[in-house]
């Protein structure tokens, strides 16, 4: 995948395909890239997305003039060619997680909600994990960073540890193939 032929890593981010979890996550994600910029130097980042988001993401791309350089690129097709290009992805939570793995391509999940649907969440759902391929295989292989811990600092730690050590991306892609065995009919 992406880490072995690409001399500067390219980060694939995935901010949800809601306009909500867009408006909330995406600022996160754009300050967690530059937080990684200042300490790794160089990477490319793409979004993939539909066109109908694309003026939103836009718009808040603009107001926080990242540092890095990035591409928002349109349609389904698009998405499958910056996964096949990804060193690593920044995602929401949601069965993009599940995407990723299929492409073995190693990620950290970052996910807010409003404080009352956490709160409702938290009291009514009694598992561990929130990315599929935690859930199937009992464990996190996937950083989540979710709620107090989707910050910019959290995130972007994490996505170093993952960008400069090909040990945990192998750990990683180990983990995605042990998980998608588990979805495959015997």
């Amino acid at each position: 995948h992406g880490d072995e032929k690409a001399l500067v890593p390219q980060i694939c981010l995935l901010p949800g395909s809601r306009l909500s979890e867009i408006k909330r996550l995406l600022p996160i994600f754009l300050d967690t890239l530059d937080l990684l910029h200042e300490r790794v130097g160089s990477f490319k980042v793409k979004l993939p997305t539909f066109s109908g988001l694309r003026p939103l993401i836009e718009e808040i791309i603009s107001h926080k003039h990242p540092s890095f350089d990035l591409e928002v690129v349109e349609g389904g097709l698009a998405k499958k060619s910056v996964y096949e290009e990804s060193t690593v992805a920044l995602a929401a939570s949601g069965t993009v997680a599940l995407e990723l793995a299929c492409f073995g391509v190693p990620c950290v999940i970052g996910y807010k909600v409003n404080s009352l649907s956490a709160w409702i969440v938290k009291h009514m759902i009694k598992i561990p994990y929130v990315s599929m391929p935690n859930i199937l295989l009992n464990r996190g292989v996937i950083f989540e960073g979710i709620q107090k811990r989707c910050t910019p600092e959290i995130l972007s730690t994490e996505l170093e540890t993952l960008l400069r050590n090909p040990e945990p991306r192998k750990v990683q892609k180990e983990a995605f193939r042990e998980a998608l065995a588990l979805l495959t009919l015997p």
